[in-house]
């Protein structure tokens, strides 16, 4: 999903204020300015305030360190400085920055939330009410070697299955994640179970 696409409904909904010497409203957009996604975001902000002449973009830096980003909104948002309009999220504060009451719910902007995995929607969805929308999603992806297993298995059972008929046990399958510690996570827990209904 494009920047343009995000940023719309939350343009209108978040914390807007206007700058004191002109009818432009401002809204400071909190995320990395580094690398290729820094690059990305400054490219698209220029996009949607050329798209939406009214509104003006800044561009609040935050670190890219996870741990670092959240103790800075935390201080930001307890002290209720106004600034950033638009928070760049991990998934897991939601629930957190929605019980304390630093952000909006979205559900009243009909955000298409067809357009996006479930889980990504259920998992930024707190008391029944849609807080935050994705800006990408790490999918896990399931490999198989083709020449072994030439059907794509649909259930745990087929995979069991599979990996039973070319005698390779839970060497067969691997799981791929981006996140290098949900991945060791995963693989030893899938490893653990695959072992388990294998023997």
């Amino acid at each position: 999903m494009n920047l343009r696409a995000s940023l719309a409904p939350l343009a209108f909904l978040l914390a807007c204020t206007r700058a004191p010497s002109s009818n432009e409203t401002v809204l400071t957009f909190s995320g990395s300015a580094l690398g290729a996604e820094g690059t990305l975001v400054a490219r698209q902000l220029k996009r949607f305030m050329q798209l939406n002449p009214g509104i003006r973009v800044e561009l609040q830096r935050t670190p890219d360190d996870a741990s670092q980003r959240h103790q800075l909104y935390v201080q930001w948002l307890n002290a209720r400085v106004g600034n950033p309009s638009i928070l760049q999220l991990d998934v897991v504060w939601t629930p957190e920055f929605a019980a304390a009451g630093w952000v909006l719910p979205l559900d009243k902007y009909g955000p298409e939330k067809s357009k996006f995995f479930p889980a990504t929607i259920t998992a930024n969805t707190w008391a029944g009410q849609l807080y935050a929308l994705p800006w990408f999603a790490d999918v896990g992806l399931l490999y198989r070697r083709t020449d072994l297993v030439p059907n794509e298995p649909s259930s745990l059972e087929e995979i069991v299955a599979d990996a039973r008929l070319v005698g390779l046990g839970a060497g067969a399958i691997a799981v791929a994640l981006r996140a290098p510690i949900l991945a060791v996570v995963v693989v030893a827990a899938a490893a653990t179970a695959l072992t388990r209904l294998l023997t």
